[in-house]
């Protein structure tokens, strides 16, 4: 079957009164100084060579200042992307090989699964739960089967739910998937997008533990903004 994006499109297009809330993206503009830095930026020489492959330092340092200050997480290794999917498609290509399980939770974000196919992985999808939250259980079950997976992904908040995972769950996956060996990635692209004073969480690595996220770029409305360099 046609990924749901095409099949969204398809019903748009024949169905004029259908509206489409299956991407969050914003409607508003990046703030004056931030396309002030942009034009200025474009001017300087440095912003046309190559970088190093992890992106370019001043930019990798605010980026871990942010981590420490906003989420609490220290000791962070960032790599800036040209988006969270080439982030995400980084770590399967480097931390799964081909026949690989990975555990996924419906609704999941379908570009997760396409690229998990794309790798050659088997993918587990959880079932969906009244709340829209991963559940211990599954991730325990999954560990516990005859073909593990290598990977458990979480995106908090949820895509396309919108559901924050609670501190609690987060740290009680990561034990899990620490004990047996597992990785445990967390897609926090929208932790910016909470709304009635509920708070996002990020919890600290444990063993076997990697993250990605948060993708800045929608949160000042530059999308389409895909650099790694000034």
């Amino acid at each position: 079957a046609d990924p749901i994006v095409v099949r969204m499109r398809a019903l748009t297009a024949r169905s004029p009164d259908v509206a489409s809330l299956a991407q969050g993206v914003v409607h508003w503009s990046p703030p004056e100084p931030a396309i002030d830095a942009a034009a200025a930026a474009a001017r300087e020489p440095s912003s046309h060579s190559y970088c190093d492959d992890r992106g370019w330092d001043p930019l990798r340092d605010a980026l871990q200042r942010k981590l420490a200050d906003e989420h609490g997480l220290v000791n962070s290794d960032v790599m800036v992307t040209a988006g969270a999917n080439q982030a995400f498609a980084n770590l399967a290509l480097t931390l799964l090989d081909a026949s690989d399980c990975a555990l996924l939770f419906a609704p999941y974000y379908f570009n997760h699964k396409m690229m998990l196919e794309t790798r050659g992985c088997h993918v587990y999808v959880a079932p969906a739960t009244h709340d829209f939250l991963p559940r211990l259980e599954d991730v325990e079950a999954a560990l516990a089967c005859e073909d593990p997976p290598k990977m458990v992904i979480v995106v908090n908040p949820g895509n396309p739910t919108g559901t924050l995972v609670p501190r609690a769950r987060l740290e009680a996956i990561r034990d899990a998937c620490a004990a047996r060996g597992c990785w445990l990635v967390v897609d926090n692209t929208y932790c910016d997008f909470t709304y009635d004073g509920a708070a996002h969480d990020c919890v600290p690595s444990g063993a076997g533990r990697r993250r990605y996220g948060p993708a800045g770029r929608r949160r000042y409305g530059a999308a389409g903004r895909r650099r790694y360099g000034p």
